[in-house]
Formats: structure tokens, sequence, C-alpha cells
């Protein structure tokens, strides 16, 4: 029956890439405006506020914990979240990272035999926050302009899922017990580089769907011009549109919830992770929102503990929105990718170099490379 609803939904699927096309091309005008503003928004706010922590936090998941370390942290883990030893880091860097570094280290953990299957999926699905960038760099310094607000979303946000986490192991426990990983000898050139060239896709991948979600955005206002159809859109699209329309338009804990949701555009990002994970679309959707209303009755309760003595929280559409310079933003991504070519290089070079030179007089490029790999292949066998 799934197989039939399945073809029968991959039979219209020219039909409607042919209208959704045609639509592009009808609101060309609005579209190139929308885009136009949104990508300038992440090149001036979201990359400089992201590359670097998503750079060190995929350098910290290339080296794993001493032994030592993980069966401490899983005495604490275990019983408190039915997570082992080996998820330390990546609860951790899933806490403070971002949206997408969770279910990710997940699948790679589940992946390499580290984890079981049961604490991937909870790992996943309750330790995915918007992270320390998102919070504290663009929500509260870049558009609030207040280094507190950023702060208590950052800490409402954590403590809302360390809390999900410990009810739901409460209610279905998980004793599963994970040998440590061992450490690999990864050289730390090599896993920066890894870092520097997985932080750039990841902020490329952040960076086109907003810009996508933007587009599909205009379109759809502009074919259904109620003022319902563009609130929800706004707010539950895509998370920087999000937390935007809620700060001009309505109160900072309806800026949280959309920052904890983290938009429809997050949820697709993470689908693909998440079903390598056997995990229920729909359940995780309802995980989601369930941590964003817990995440925003969290805030609620910090502000109201320790209110702000300044008015950050302004609607006033004409507050200041501090940003860096695009050209620096672009530069910066460009000099992190050359750097990152000129240390794979090297590592190439010094590998070339540790093999018996006897073997390279006389030969071609192409011929050295077939040497080293047949040298390789050998030396496997």
């Amino acid at each position: 029956m799934k197989k039939q609803e399945t073809a029968d939904i991959k039979r219209f699927t020219p039909i409607i890439s042919i209208f959704c096309y045609l639509l592009i091309l009808s609101f060309s005008p609005d579209i190139t405006k929308e885009v136009h503003g949104t990508i300038l928004f992440c090149l001036e706010t979201i990359v400089p506020a992201m590359f670097a922590l998503l750079t060190f936090s995929y350098f910290l998941l290339s080296f794993p914990l001493p032994v030592a370390i993980i069966k401490r942290a899983e005495k604490f883990l275990l019983p408190a979240f039915g997570l082992s030893g080996n998820c330390t880091q990546a609860v951790f860097i899933g806490l403070t990272g971002g949206y997408n570094i969770s279910p990710t280290a997940a699948v790679k953990l589940l992946k390499n035999g580290h984890i079981s299957l049961e604490q991937a999926k909870r790992l996943a699905m309750f330790f995915s926050s918007p992270g320390f960038s998102f919070a504290v760099n663009i929500t509260g310094i870049a558009v609030y302009n207040s280094f507190s607000a950023g702060i208590k979303l950052f800490i409402a946000s954590i403590t809302a899922d360390i809390l999900l986490s410990f009810i739901y192991n409460r209610i279905k426990r998980n004793n599963e017990h994970s040998a440590p990983a061992l450490s690999k000898s990864t050289g730390i050139s090599e896993a920066f580089s890894d870092a520097v060239d997985s932080a750039s896709g990841t902020l490329i991948s952040i960076c086109a769907r907003i810009v996508i979600f933007s587009a599909i955005k205009s379109v759809i206002s502009s074919v259904l011009p109620f003022n319902f159809t563009k609130t929800f859109l706004a707010l539950f699209s895509e998370v920087s549109s999000g937390i935007r329309f809620s700060k001009e338009h309505y109160s900072v804990p309806v800026t949280a919830f959309c920052l904890y949701f983290g938009g429809i555009s997050v949820f697709i990002q993470q689908l693909s992770d998440i079903r390598r994970l056997c995990i229920n679309p729909l359940f995780y959707f309802l995980i989601r929102i369930i941590r964003s209303v817990s995440g925003t009755a969290v805030f609620s309760l910090i502000n109201y503990l320790f209110p702000e003595k300044v008015p950050v929280y302004s609607v006033n559409k004409g507050a200041s929105v501090h940003s860096a310079n695009p050209l620096a933003s672009f530069s910066l991504l460009l000099l992190c990718a050359v750097l990152s070519s000129v240390i794979k290089k090297d590592l190439s070079d010094a590998d070339i170099q540790h093999k018996p030179p006897s073997i390279y007089n006389n030969r071609t490029c192409f011929q050295r490379k077939y040497v080293v790999e047949l040298t390789q292949e050998k030396l496997k066998e």
C-alpha cells in the first residue's frame, strides 16, 4: 500500500515541479528582493556568529576522550539519561554547538559501533539545541543587542533539554552499557582540516536553506496574501526569519519558542539523520514542539526571576541590529578553504616523503600517485 502511494506521489512530481517553477517566474521581483535581504543577513550575521564555533565543534569530535573520563562520565549519563560515556562529547557539543551536530554525531557513533541504536535515538532527540551561536551571538547580541538576554535563552535551552531527557529516561529506562571508544591516531593538522571542511559545508548548507525558504515564503505569501499565512510562515518556516519577525511584532517568549523549535527548515535538514536512526519523523516533530514549549516556560521563569534592567526587549522596528561586513565574512570562508587545501597538500606531501625515495625516481605525478595507492593496498593485505 505504501509503495503504491509513493508511486502515485512520484507520478505527480514533475507536474508539481513545473508549477513551482512557473510560480517562481511569476513572482521573480518579490523573490529577488526577499533573497537579497536574506543573503545579506547570512553574510552579516550567520557566518561570523557560527563559523568558528562549528569548526572547533567538529574538531573536538575528532578526538575521543580518554577511557578514564568516559567511564566516569558514564556513571552520570547512564542513570540520568540512558546514555553511555561515549556520548559525552556529543552531549556537550550538541547542547552548545548547534541544531544539526547532535543527530550527525549520533549517526557517526552508531555507525562506528560505539553506542546502541536506543542511545543514538536519545542523543538525537534531546540534545539538538540551538547552541551558543544562535542563542547568544545571533538572537541575543545581533537581534536584541543584549548579551544577557542571549545567555538567558541559552541557559533555558540547555535546562529544558536536560530535564526532558531525564524525564524520558524515568519513563523508559535504558541501562545499555557500551565499551569505551578507543582513541584513533588522527593528526591535529588532518583533524583541523577536516573540521574546517565540515564546518564550511554545514554553514553553506544552513545559509542555502535559509535562502531557499525565504524564497518559498515570499511565493506563498504572494499567492495567499493573508495575515495568518504571512505570520505562520515568518515564525515557523525558518528560524532566522522567525526570530527577526517575532522581535518586531511579538514579545521575547515568542522569539524563544521560534529559537527552540528551529523552524521547518531545520527539521527537514535533520530528516535524513533521523530516518537513519529509525526515528518516526512525526514523533521527532512532536518532541521538538514539547522541547520548544518547555524551553519557553523555563526562559519565562528565568526572565521573571532576573528581569532586565534596561529595555532591551523593544518591539521597535527601527532597533539596531549589530552585524559584520559581508565582504569580511566571505573572505573568512575563502581564507579557511585555502588554508584547508594547503594543509591537505602538506599532509599528502609528507606521506610521499615518508615512502622509500627509490620508488618515485623518474616517474610522473600520475605514476607516483598510482605507486602510492598500490603500496597502500599491499600494506593492507
